[in-house]
């Protein structure tokens, strides 16, 4: 899980001793890791939050159990909440047409659809989307 990577990297290194100029290169390091995406999604940023939102309400010991017997879609599926979907300003779009347009929100009955879609799409669950935007008509790349 990218976020338990982002979360162990953020937490030892803040730990760490490190002198004013190795600090601030940690933390836009870190930052550029976790930033959130505009009109995309950032695993990274995404797991560091639920992973952070549990240390908060269960303590240290629960993410080495959710590390242990979750999988990416169950660990979502349990562990994003409505706060966090609003908090990481989740929503579900698709495309009608030619526009694409906001099905879901993260109020009271869209969090559950955005959180399962998630859960649904992601990892080895989802086939990815794959397209050639560019072609090098000399060497074919």
């Amino acid at each position: 899980n990218e976020g338990w990577a982002s979360f162990w990297h953020y937490n030892i290194l803040k730990e760490l001793n490190l002198n004013d100029g190795l600090h601030f290169e940690f933390l836009k390091r870190h930052n550029d890791v976790v930033a959130p995406m505009v009109g995309g999604l950032n695993p990274y940023y995404i797991g560091f939050k639920i992973f952070q939102d549990i240390e908060k309400r269960f303590g240290i010991e629960k993410i080495f159990e959710v590390r242990k017997t979750e999988r990416d879609s169950s660990f979502l599926r349990r562990y994003l909440t409505r706060d966090l979907c609003e908090e990481l300003n989740l929503f579900q779009y698709a495309k009608k047409s030619f526009d694409y347009v906001i099905e879901e929100i993260s109020d009271e009955i869209g969090w559950k659809k955005i959180r399962d879609h998630l859960a649904d799409t992601c990892g080895i669950a989802s086939i990815p989307y794959i397209r050639v935007t560019d072609l090098n008509r000399r060497d074919l790349t």
